[in-house]
């Protein structure tokens, strides 16, 4: 197992074309060697892939205008948007991505 992942990771180091972010997270999950760790280390992806969806972005910002201490509505806006651009198909085809690759 060491020895084929070695390779895999050699044969990547340098290659030109860059991999997409679930190859990389499948590869730290395959790395560890106990459950408990890749346990913990696929709750740190959800959680982080959780927060960069929620985290309101520059097209958020420039949907609408909000000041000062009404700053929070972007987090309320942004799902939303989302929604709303991403359209039900492509949200299901999003959640079996991440599903199918967390097996």
């Amino acid at each position: 197992m060491v020895e084929s992942l070695a390779s895999e990771i050699a044969a990547n180091l340098f290659e030109e074309k860059s991999k997409d972010i679930s190859y990389w997270c499948q590869l730290h999950l395959r790395l560890r060697e106990r459950r408990l760790e890749r346990l913990r280390l696929r709750a740190h992806y959800y959680w982080r892939y959780f927060w960069l969806v929620l985290t309101p972005n520059e097209r958020d910002h420039s949907l609408l205008a909000i000041n000062g201490s009404f700053s929070f509505l972007y987090y309320l806006l942004r799902p939303f948007r989302l929604a709303s651009n991403l359209g039900i198909p492509q949200v299901k085809k999003l959640a079996r991505k991440l599903i199918g690759h967390s097996q």
